[in-house]
């Protein structure tokens, strides 16, 4: 076995972890849904494919975890990584709210910002910095009066979609480096291993974005619904049934109109319960 280091030295757990925090930062440089969109499912299918395959070789995974100070080093490096993100666009954010008001991109509101550069979208760092975008199609005075477009329920459920992704982001980091730590485990013992890695990589990032921004949508709740006519807007009939893929991606329409509505299904669903004892 490659990995058995479980009485290794500090020193190689910390490259270890090392190794893991730089696997993640690079996929979220270089594997992202602006690259790849929908053809990434072609290497999806190549992975599920090859791993059919070589799964008659494979034996037992290792779910294990027994690299303690590797895991923690490499959750630190990936909190320090999207810290340092988040300290660059803020940098940037409070410099473009210094100019004179009429030629400011960004401008500040009550808790968040409006990002002039951003249409029909929004952007939040992972630690608090939220920038929604002006929707299409304002009026003359919308623009001059500095309206950003949306009505008061879709800027709700923005915000409350871009606050989930600050909620979130510590657990989801965490789940990130551990499901990226199963891959280092498992993945490279394997004779296919460097053809297999990347491949992984791929969907496990695909996954776990798209489980972000489902926990996102639900933080959004029904006001999600008044967002329909710019997902629908927007929306192929790829990505009614795919989604996008890589990191960052959004998954299929559908299961994000089921995200939406599920606080809902649960409030039914428990007062049916309790009416039921």
């Amino acid at each position: 076995m490659i990995f058995e280091w479980a009485s290794s030295p500090w020193w190689i757990e910390v490259l270890m972890g090392l190794g893991i925090a730089c696997t993640l930062e690079l996929c979220s440089i270089f594997l992202t849904e602006e690259r790849f969109g929908h053809s990434g499912w072609f290497l999806v299918g190549q992975l599920l494919l090859a791993a059919g395959v070589v799964s008659l070789f494979w034996g037992d995974f290792d779910f294990g975890v027994p690299h303690g100070l590797a895991l923690t080093t490499a959750f630190v490096l990936h909190v320090g990584f999207w810290w340092l993100v988040h300290a660059v666009h803020r940098s940037k954010v409070e410099r473009r709210t210094r100019w004179f008001w009429i030629f400011q991109r960004v401008q500040r509101r009550d808790g968040y910002f409006v990002d002039k550069g951003l249409s029909d979208n929004a952007l939040n760092t992972r630690f608090g910095l939220t920038l929604l975008g002006r929707k299409s199609g304002k009026t003359v005075w919308q623009w001059l009066t500095g309206h950003d477009g949306w009505s008061d329920t879709q800027r709700g459920a923005i915000l409350r979609h871009e606050f989930g992704h600050t909620l979130f982001a510590l657990p989801m980091m965490l789940a990130e480096v551990c499901v990226f730590y199963f891959l280092w485990m498992n993945v490279a013992r394997f004779e296919l291993g460097s053809f297999l890695a990347p491949l992984a990589a791929f969907a496990a990032i695909t996954l776990l974005s798209w489980a972000e921004e489902l926990l996102a949508d639900f933080l959004s709740g029904p006001a999600g619904f008044s967002l329909l006519e710019a997902l629908f807007g927007e929306a192929t009939l790829l990505d009614y049934l795919l989604g996008g893929t890589g990191y960052g991606s959004h998954p299929p329409v559908l299961l994000r109109l089921l995200a939406y509505g599920l606080p809902v299904i649960l409030f039914i669903v428990g007062v049916w319960l309790l009416l039921s004892l």
